[in-house]
């Protein structure tokens, strides 16, 4: 459970402290469907098997590499997002950075150039704004292939 632990910490979840003799792991983290962090825990049993609160199994399994990315899907606070959204913007401005058109709040999303599950930093230097059905496109590509994909991209715009 350790490597999972620093995993979520790694990943912008705050740990907590277990509350009683069951709990293995306790943790905030955004979960689908919630505006706010969410508590998730991870409990024991007597006969060692582990039992899971809704969400919670699934960052156990990216933490595994059985599904997803490898990372949770919001990995930041939103006041960090929206430092690094504001810093990004005035780098490099509101385009897209595959398409070139201009992105909303409501169409934006922060890019990792190089992708987290090949060892991307959280750092400003490896964010960009896309937008995000330009980065679902992107996926987990090394940078090499996104920029072809963006050359490819602003192409056909020409």
């Amino acid at each position: 459970m350790q490597g999972f632990v620093a995993w979520l910490a790694y990943n912008g979840a705050e740990i907590g402290v277990p509350t009683n003799q069951y709990e293995v792991v306790r943790y905030l983290a955004h979960a689908e469907g919630h505006r706010k962090p969410v508590t998730h825990i991870i409990y024991a049993k007597e006969s060692g098997l582990l039992t899971f609160m809704p969400g919670t199994r699934e960052h156990y399994a990216q933490f595994l590499g059985i599904e997803g990315d490898g990372s949770l899907k919001s990995k930041m606070n939103r006041s960090k997002r929206m430092s690094f959204r504001a810093q990004i913007i005035a780098r490099d401005g509101k385009g897209c950075w595959f398409c070139g058109e201009s992105t909303t709040a409501a169409t934006e999303s922060i890019e990792h150039l190089v992708p987290r599950s090949q060892g991307g930093p959280d750092t400003l230097a490896n964010f960009v704004l896309a937008h995000r059905k330009c980065n679902e496109m992107a996926g987990d590509m090394c940078l090499g292939d996104k920029i072809a994909l963006r050359d490819q991209m602003r192409g056909a715009k020409a």
